[in-house]
């Protein structure tokens, strides 16, 4: 009976030291900003109707900033797609043309936050997609 009881007791402090070296699980605090992304939409640019998309970053709070913003659209006949990149609270503007009427193209995008004097967050926001058949 004695040897059960010790057995039970190393047994204890051992799962307790297994425990108590384990990293504990640090939640990251919330990002300072959010962005949003723009369905696809026509515009007129220089006169040729073109498709745009952008990624904004909403208003941050004090000490953050919006450090990259990606913007993407794709036609999804598989014909062609491209991306832009913007910093700080400018976003993300794409655009794709001419727009070829009957084609359904999809936006996507990501945001990557900071807060003042530290790196950029270790995870993009991810946003989309969107999709609209235009023309």
């Amino acid at each position: 009976m004695i040897r059960l009881v010790r057995l039970g007791t190393a047994t204890a402090f051992a799962l307790l030291g297994v425990i108590a070296a384990a990293p504990g699980a640090q939640a990251e605090p919330p990002p300072p900003c959010g962005f949003t992304l723009s369905p696809p939409a026509v515009e007129q640019v220089a006169g040729v109707a073109t498709v745009v998309a952008t990624v904004t970053p909403g208003v941050c709070i004090s000490p953050g900033s919006a450090d990259l913003s990606v913007a993407c659209l794709q036609a999804l006949d598989g014909s062609s797609q491209v991306c832009s990149q913007g910093r700080g609270p400018d976003g993300a503007r794409v655009q794709l043309s001419p727009v070829r009427p009957g084609v359904t193209y999809e936006s996507t995008g990501r945001g990557l936050p900071r807060w003042l004097g530290q790196d950029p967050a270790r995870y993009w926001q991810v946003l989309g997609p969107y999709a609209a058949t235009l023309g």
